[in-house]
């Protein structure tokens, strides 16, 4: 009799440590698998319904949150992930997955790569999903991309090849005159100046920064005494493209005639600066969409495995209605091939004021140009807009004459190194 209750318990204690019984069993009889959709998601609902139909064993469930604002979201999230019913998916933009890494709520899916002949790490571009391993670890695949960087109409920067912060404020300082589209106002230069540039005062490795030092004091000083507006947004930009002024704006790259789009509209001379950097390489900030990860106390990782790799087998004939690019390389380089293939009807349309411009093929040139800007291409990542929003907040009351150059800097400097001692997780 002893030595039975010894397997009951032992069967007990096994039932608890590997979540069997646990199973959550949907009204059709098949194992449901919760996808917890923290935003984006695409086209997501309709190949969930095409997983079901076909799979006799598993039933997916979307879960979306009735939240928007990042802390409410991420609030929701780390609740559902320690409750009960925890789900066994999740998907989200970078914004949010980068947490989701960080806080050890998605699982490391190289096992389940290394058995799988659907999905392989190879399968993608790699500098797309290079934010999402950690070592030889790799914690989610998104499913599509975009990239955001600044361009240029002008003849005194050097072309694609990027600039430091000292390029892009001498150009500032000898073209007074250049109009921005966003954020060309003092508080906006130097946010420009600091989302690849503040590692020149800060040594993330070794948590230390230098913001009361001559150099970050001399980047205040020459962005102050620019003469730039007070706006943020120039509403006669649409004008201003239509005339010979300098212009810098926001581009936002998400389809294969995107870049041939701009040429057409503005002129052949447009440049694909990016933003300053530290060292004056090209920077470009990835926006990697649709994240999808296993929850790491899902009860049922086999059937969040399973439609995993259903849907990223799937994706291929969906993108035609997504505006943006696929992660996956084949599909990639078929659409890339595609948008080069010649034809004698417009691949788009540019607009240009009244004008309607037709857009045709990609040469091999511009193909190769789209190509070099992804590739460079890196996210930004929150723990480091924490810090620059903190750099922000604080200079702005020397830009706006509220405070001293030096009381600025000791307090920035005081918050940032507190920040990263304590606050710091990348």
């Amino acid at each position: 009799m002893r030595r039975l209750w010894m397997i009951v318990i032992g069967f007990v204690l096994l039932v608890a440590v590997s979540g069997c019984g646990t199973k959550r069993i949907s009204e059709s009889g098949k194992e449901e698998i919760i996808l917890l959709c923290a935003d984006g998601g695409g086209n997501l609902q309709e190949i969930i319904v095409e997983f079901n139909k076909q799979s006799d064993r598993y039933e997916v469930v979307l879960e979306m949150p009735q939240v928007t604002d990042i802390d409410s979201v991420k609030s929701y999230v780390n609740t559902r992930v320690v409750s009960k019913d925890v789900p066994d998916l999740l998907m989200s933009s970078y914004i949010y997955f980068e947490s989701f890494m960080e806080d050890k709520i998605v699982e490391d899916l190289s096992t389940y790569l290394k058995k799988s002949d659907i999905v392989k790490e190879e399968d993608y571009i790699g500098a797309v999903i290079a934010p999402f391993k950690k070592e030889q670890a790799l914690y989610g695949i998104p499913t599509s991309f975009s990239v955001t960087t600044l361009g240029c109409r002008s003849d005194k920067v050097n072309g694609d090849n990027g600039w430091d912060m000292e390029d892009f404020l001498t150009y500032l300082e000898e073209c007074p005159e250049v109009e921005f589209e966003w954020d060309g106002n003092h508080f906006g230069i130097l946010q420009h100046c600091l989302r690849y540039g503040v590692e020149s005062f800060v040594d993330f490795d070794a948590k230390s920064c230098d913001f009361d030092g001559e150099e970050f004091k001399t980047l205040l000083r020459r962005i102050k005494e620019l003469k730039r507006p007070d706006y943020s947004y120039c509403e006669n930009w649409a004008d201003l493209l239509q005339e010979e002024t300098d212009v810098i704006f926001d581009y936002y790259i998400s389809d294969f005639f995107e870049i041939q789009s701009k040429e057409a509209a503005l002129g052949e001379n447009i440049n694909i600066v990016g933003f300053p950097s530290a060292d004056g390489s090209r920077k470009n900030r990835l926006n990697p969409e649709n994240i999808l990860g296993i929850v790491s106390k899902s009860k049922n990782k086999d059937g969040a495995w399973a439609f995993f790799e259903f849907y990223m087998s799937h994706l291929d004939s969906y993108f035609d209605k997504i505006q943006e690019f696929p992660v996956n390389e084949k599909l990639f380089t078929d659409k890339l091939q595609t948008a080069m293939e010649k034809d004698e009807q417009p691949k788009t349309y540019a607009i240009a004021g009244a004008e309607v411009i037709p857009v045709y093929e990609l040469t091999t040139k511009q193909a190769d140009r789209l190509r070099r800007v992804i590739d460079e291409s890196e996210p930004f990542p929150q723990w480091k807009n924490r810090l620059i929003l903190l750099i922000l907040d604080e200079a702005n009351y020397y830009l706006s004459d509220s405070k001293t150059l030096e009381e600025v800097t000791n307090i920035i400097q005081s918050r940032a190194e507190i920040y990263l001692q304590e606050y710091l997780c990348y």
